[in-house]
């Protein structure tokens, strides 16, 4: 008997599958179309999600915010989880693509793929005291900052003003 209703349940799952894995593969390219069309136009281009707490606050607010201001969307994490965020563009492109790493950046660029950069893992040894830790997360900050400096100059390249015609 137990047989039978499992065989019944079945067709069921395989259905929620397939219909699931069918929302996956619409909802990635609805987010990238989204973020091109909102974001870059006005010029951001980062995505950046860094927990409002000490001591990420403190190294993520004094070296790394400074540098994306005015190209990025920031999200606080809060010590409570995302669950009370509002739904925003933000929001949706955080749980779309972040792998549940905070702190992490995303980065835009027009018609490629997002670049992430996950800092949790080196956070996490550098604060651990783990050799080698302190450069490593230097030199992931300073890849990230080349990478932010490459798309805002792409971005920037593309926004020429037009010039008048001549007649």
């Amino acid at each position: 008997m137990r047989f039978i209703s499992s065989l019944l349940l079945l067709p069921i799952a395989l259905l929620l599958a397939v219909i699931t894995l069918y929302g996956r593969l619409l909802f990635r390219p609805l987010i990238y179309c989204l973020v091109w069309a909102l974001w870059l136009p006005r010029g951001v281009c980062v995505l950046f999600v860094y927990p409002d707490h000490s001591p990420y606050a403190e190294r993520f607010g004094a070296k790394i915010l400074p540098v994306l201001r005015g190209c990025a969307e920031v999200l606080p994490f809060p010590n409570f989880g995302p669950r009370e965020w509002r739904r925003t563009v933000a929001v949706a492109v955080y749980r779309q693509f972040s792998g549940c790493f905070v702190p992490m950046a995303l980065v835009f660029r027009p018609f490629r793929r997002a670049k992430r950069f996950a800092f949790y893992p080196i956070w996490r040894d550098y604060c651990n005291g783990a050799p080698g830790a302190s450069e490593a997360l230097h030199t992931m900050e300073q890849l990230f900052f080349e990478y932010v400096q490459q798309s805002k100059s792409q971005l920037n390249a593309g926004r020429n003003p037009r010039t008048p015609r001549e007649r």
